[in-house]
């Protein structure tokens, strides 16, 4: 993140992680000393994070990150998908063209195939705001695609509220558990929680906040918009920040506010691969990060084989405990003084 700022021309003064944003937006409205819960849904990826916020006192504000769970592959990309299979269901029953599936013999061009994909995924998306409006959506599409004899088919279908929810309850049920996680990492229950906060326009589907309503026994908190929760909240930081511009008069001493203090943590697992394939952590989650300072840890390890000059390590991180890594991923380290099982 800092390298791609650096690429812009950007100066890169902090990084502020988007449930820490979203905390400062809500807690900046008036006084608060509560511990909130922030449910991001975005459109890839899910986060759960929950905080202490102290906006009370007079001295400066303080937001300490109490737990911080997730899913890397959930979000509305994946809504939508699921309206998409009830969409070419439809349409394959009607045409005999399954436009989901690109490696299936089908007399046509995959190009054409992709653009059909490209036109359902979008109203796909359409159905998916329309339906957290309304009970019903209607999904029309003229000239979707021509089958191998030339016959142009079109898509017209309605699709129920009710039916989106079967189709996505399972993908809920998922951030449900991330949730449980975060709630069992903080060492708190449901109702150690006074407010939930919504992140992410994937929010605004109704089966999340029935979700959640149903699990914490209150409805979430519905006066911060959540498409604009991060950027207000960085925003506010950022100000904070007091940096000069020249072309700005500077304001007056006492006019300035300090920045929020923001208490972080290790919010997974790190640490290297070793022989066999084996994941040796670290630095464990959950382990508070200096505010003044980079956390670091060192280790001396030794080479699997006598002179060795060059050496891969592999740095992975695990939102669980684990034993074997499961992907490659890291950095190469050269240059090694060649010798026996070389420290």
């Amino acid at each position: 993140t800092i390298e791609a700022g650096k690429l812009a021309f950007l100066d890169v003064l902090y990084l502020l992680e988007e449930p820490v944003a979203a905390a400062i937006a809500y807690a900046m409205e008036k006084e608060r000393d509560q511990t909130i819960l922030v449910y991001d849904l975005g459109g890839g990826t899910f986060d759960v994070s929950i905080l202490q916020v102290d906006s009370s006192k007079d001295e400066t504000p303080e937001f300490k990150i109490l737990a911080k769970e997730g899913v890397p592959k959930l979000g509305g990309d994946d809504f939508d998908y699921k309206i998409m299979e009830i969409a070419a269901e439809k349409f394959k029953k009607d045409s005999g063209v399954d436009i989901l599936d690109l490696k299936k013999d089908q007399g046509i061009k995959t190009k054409s195939i992709r653009e059909a994909q490209q036109k359902l995924k979008e109203a796909a998306e359409t159905a998916k705001w329309e339906l957290s409006e309304s009970q019903t959506a209607t999904i029309s599409i003229p000239n979707l695609i021509k089958d191998e004899s030339g016959n142009v088919h079109n898509l017209e279908m309605d699709i129920a509220r009710s039916e989106f929810n079967d189709a996505i309850g399972g993908l809920i049920e998922q951030s449900k558990e991330a949730v449980d996680r975060a709630l069992a990492s903080a060492k708190l229950g449901i109702e150690d929680i006074s407010r939930i906060i919504l992140v992410g326009g994937s929010t605004r589907v109704p089966l999340v906040r029935e979700m959640l309503t149903k699990m914490f026994d209150k409805e979430p908190y519905s006066d911060t918009d959540p498409d604009t929760a991060v950027a207000r909240g960085a925003a506010i930081f950022a100000a904070s920040l007091n940096v000069p511009d020249p072309e700005l008069e500077a304001p007056p001493e006492e006019d300035k506010i300090d920045p929020p203090k923001v208490i972080n943590i290790v919010t997974h697992f790190l640490g290297i691969e070793t022989a066999g394939g084996k994941f040796n952590c670290l630095i464990d989650k959950g382990k508070d990060i200096p505010a003044d300072a980079p956390l670091t840890y060192s280790k001396e390890y030794t080479t699997p084989r006598d002179n060795m000059t060059e050496l891969a390590v592999r740095v992975y991180q695990s939102d669980r405990t684990a034993e074997y890594v499961r992907k490659e991923d890291g950095v190469e380290c050269r240059g090694i003084f060649p010798g026996r099982n070389s420290v």
